[in-house]
């Protein structure tokens, strides 16, 4: 589960803080954002405080479960070798929602979380906030600044310049770009795109393995 803390970062922060669900959207942030189609990846460069390294999210693929469309979705980070998809049904990823999950760590076998484990995980944390909704609850202090051009390494874009003056951080987003975000400035942390593409493919090498039971599992914790 650290890779997709590492990963989520800034990154993820200023992407949910954009994608907020519909039900939910404000004047400001009423921007509706679609999940990027299969292939698509983006890649953004971490500077600062805890946050040096490249961070990547892809969606390797998609696949009808339940009767829709569900997306394959990975993460992978320098700063935490190995990779963490999670299969779900749109983007940003609700942890309600993740109908698979599979990690795999540097020189191990890939393991998944799925079925029964899954919903008793779900079960075990009634109480727990889910950190993407609560990224995306924050839009709602973001004021929009306006249209800006911003130049960084993956090139020069055209986006809406939003900021959160209780967290002094800023965020350039377009949806010309996967997953929106093309740079993000905070107080000791700055995240900018380095790279996008069309031909993502999945880094998990191996069959994932059904993750075993642990005792204990699934007691609600007080």
């Amino acid at each position: 589960m650290r890779i997709a803390t590492q990963v989520g970062g800034a990154v993820l922060v200023a992407v949910c803080t954009l994608a907020v669900p519909a039900a939910a959207q404000t004047d400001i942030c009423g921007i509706k954002f679609k999940t990027p189609a299969a292939g698509s990846w983006a890649e953004w460069q971490g500077m600062g405080l805890g946050d040096s390294g490249t961070h990547r999210i892809a969606v390797i693929d998609d696949e009808q479960r339940n009767g829709k469309t569900y997306h394959r979705i990975e993460m992978t980070s320098s700063r935490s070798p190995g990779a963490m998809q999670m299969v779900v049904p749109g983007w940003p990823p609700e942890m309600q929602n993740v109908d698979e999950m599979v990690v795999q760590r540097p020189g191990q076998p890939p393991m998944k979380m799925s079925g029964e484990m899954l919903n008793t995980m779900k079960n075990a944390m009634p109480a727990t906030k889910d950190p993407m909704t609560d990224f995306a609850k924050q839009c709602h202090r973001m004021k929009m600044l306006g249209t800006e051009s911003v130049t960084v390494p993956a090139g020069t874009f055209k986006t809406t310049h939003m900021r959160d003056d209780s967290t002094a951080s800023d965020v350039w987003w377009t949806p010309d770009v996967p997953f929106g975000m093309v740079k993000f400035v905070g107080k000791d942390i700055s995240t900018q795109l380095v790279g996008t593409g069309k031909d993502a493919k999945t880094v998990i090498v191996g069959t994932p393995t059904e993750m075993p039971m642990m005792p204990g599992m699934g007691k609600p914790k007080n």
